[in-house]
């Protein structure tokens, strides 16, 4: 009967060793599967936001677009008003500097001849008086 129960207690042994290899089993099935769920919601999450970040460089690439053409509206509105201000405007003030500079010249032309029509006049009139006192006092 010794052997009975030895064999017995090796039985119990074997049942114990393979209801813990059971358990051990089951535990890392579960964990097999929580680590997959996890995996799977992490990808979901990657994706979500691969496809935010490729939004926002949609809208990145269209407001760098969109700078470009307002810089470029800019450079042209510059370039006709540069255009205007040398074809139309750039003349016009030349000829007024050209006449301003010609006006002056002529005020100091003029300035000068009435000057010296001054010192004429008063020499003529200082030589009558000189000449109407010699004959009234004469």
């Amino acid at each position: 009967m010794a052997s009975d129960d030895h064999i017995s207690t090796q039985l119990a042994d074997i049942q114990r060793t393979l209801g813990t290899l059971l358990a051990d089993s089951k535990r890392a099935d579960e964990d097999r599967k929580q680590a997959h769920e996890h995996r799977v919601k992490v990808h979901e999450r990657i994706d979500e936001l691969r496809e935010d970040m490729n939004e926002r460089f949609r809208h990145t690439d269209r407001s760098i677009e969109i700078t470009g053409q307002i810089a470029a509206q800019a450079r042209g509105e510059v370039q006709t008003l540069k255009d205007v201000v040398v074809d139309e405007i750039k003349p016009q003030t030349d000829d007024f500097r050209k006449m301003r500079t010609m006006g002056t010249g002529f005020m100091m032309a003029i300035a000068l001849a009435g000057a010296t029509l001054g010192v004429t006049f008063s020499d003529m009139i200082q030589a009558l008086f000189v000449n109407l006192r010699k004959l009234v006092g004469q």
